[in-house]
């Protein structure tokens, strides 16, 4: 017996031991409350794979009701068992047309999307991608199931089985259970060569709900995000976790609720490298994701800075763990992300674009040659974030690292300050890091640890800054 058997039991028959219980009736406008303007987003979700919209009721979903191949073959052999004797047996043929309907078979349009985004139909983002589709305004719905404000959660099929399981009636990409029951951010965080993004994304999901609280605001990591964080483990005496592949990476979703306001927000967070932008065919594949996007958060390798870089190694302090290629240059990939975004129009683009240094604490004791500090002994960046009275964004802060990072890419990469100054009509500066510490090498394996335990470095400005132009913090 394999695993599908194993799973939901003998495959001779309708399966499905989750027998659906006393569900909610299907007509739910008596029971939803009066606030209309609260819920209408509910009629326009966001796929957060193909970006195409749909209403709550009209999602689709992969049901729990499905028959093995084996188990049709043995039907139609009954069938013309039968049929070799002159008999004919209706009810047969009929269940034979049903168990059709439910039988396991490749999803045309799923296999598309992926051909398409990773050349590969085959990609198995969702284990259930043979199972049966049932539209949630199918005659097969013989009852829908709504949570307490209204938002369809799940169907229950003609067999009398019930399935949450729920997919974009589009591209059939598995969603999250209450997708789309909140407002949706999307936001774009892309990693420029050797710039940390994958120990930084770690650092950030482990610490934002502690991060976010002088914000009033509470933080619901989904399955994605934990399983993110349980491969990227950031500790002192175990490796730091491998650079984004170029292949793609399923969406990290965050349910983010104001205690204060009383608003939940859906947070679909992308992890793209730089390298996506070095060829045109995957510029092309990854451009929706940015044009998308309600914010971007752009990490930058100092050392990727020529004259940075020189500073360090005449301060000793560029180990060989930050001298990786440098072929994905940030000029060429801030080129690519304002062409995504912009789809051939002119003119700056109004998305809030966060661009920040990793590494920063690589700066704080360097000096140019004429004596004087990259970074102000009076800077914002040696100091934590403080959130101001009220649970509000501390500008005065930002407004002092917005500065000093500034002149920091003014000085050493004016191209590139142009470049983003040009191109991005709402920008900020900021300066990170993830470890707050050196690194070195694990003695068994030559493979990179920190020093110390990680002490991360204002890792959650940027995200509070989107998160102001949002309006989701004041």
């Amino acid at each position: 017996m394999g695993f599908l058997e194993n799973l939901f039991g003998d495959q001779s028959k309708a399966k499905g031991a989750e027998k659906a219980g006393k569900a909610a009736p299907q007509n739910r406008t008596a029971q939803r409350d009066n606030n209309a303007d609260s819920k209408e987003h509910w009629n326009h979700i966001m796929c957060p794979f193909c970006f195409k919209t749909f209403s709550h009721e009209e999602v689709a979903f992969r049901s729990k009701t499905f028959f093995s191949e084996e188990s049709i073959n043995e039907v139609e052999l009954r069938i013309a068992e039968k049929e070799a004797l002159q008999e004919h047996d209706p009810m047969l043929v009929s269940q034979l047309e049903n168990m059709k309907r439910y039988s396991l078979k490749k999803d045309v349009s799923y296999s598309s999307f992926w051909r398409t985004m990773v050349g590969d139909e085959n990609y198995a983002l969702d284990e259930y991608s043979e199972y049966p589709i049932i539209e949630a305004y199918s005659s097969e719905v013989t009852n829908k199931e709504y949570d307490e404000d209204g938002f369809l959660s799940a169907i229950v099929d003609g067999s009398g089985v019930r399935t949450d399981h729920k997919i974009c009636p589009h591209c059939h990409n598995i969603l999250p259970r209450s997708y789309g029951k909140n407002k949706i951010k999307f936001m774009s965080v892309i990693g420029i060569t050797s710039s940390g993004k994958t120990v930084y994304l770690s650092q950030l999901m482990r610490n934002l709900g502690d991060l976010l609280v002088p914000y009033n605001i509470s933080v619901m990591y989904s399955d994605e995000a934990y399983k993110f964080m349980e491969e990227k483990v950031v500790e002192k005496g175990e490796p730091l976790p491998i650079g984004t592949v170029i292949e793609f990476v399923p969406p990290i979703y965050f349910d983010l609720t104001n205690s204060i306001s009383n608003t939940k927000t859906t947070l679909v967070l992308y992890d793209i490298a730089g390298e996506v932008f070095k060829k045109a065919e995957r510029v092309v594949r990854y451009g929706p994701f940015i044009k998308n996007s309600d914010g971007i958060l752009i990490l930058v390798d100092p050392g990727q800075f020529p004259q940075i870089q020189a500073l360090l190694k005449q301060a000793n302090v560029f180990p060989d763990s930050l001298a990786g290629s440098r072929s994905a240059q940030p000029g060429m990939v801030v080129d690519a992300i304002y062409n995504a975004y912009m789809g051939g129009k002119s003119g700056p683009s109004e998305i809030s674009t966060a661009v920040a240094i990793s590494k920063i604490d690589m700066l704080m004791n360097l000096e140019y040659p004429t004596g004087d500090q990259v970074l102000p002994p009076t800077s914002s960046i040696r100091k934590p974030v403080v959130a101001e009275p009220g649970g509000k964004f501390n500008n005065d802060q930002y407004s002092n690292v917005n500065a000093d990072i500034y002149n920091v890419m003014h000085i050493n990469n004016p191209a590139l300050h142009t470049k983003i100054t040009n191109n991005f009509k709402n920008y900020g500066y900021f300066g990170v890091s993830s470890l707050g510490c050196g690194v070195e090498k694990l003695p068994d394996t030559g493979l990179w640890t920190p020093k110390e335990t990680p002490n991360p470095i204002r890792i959650e400005e940027p995200i509070l800054w989107l998160l102001n132009q949002w309006k989701l913090i004041k």
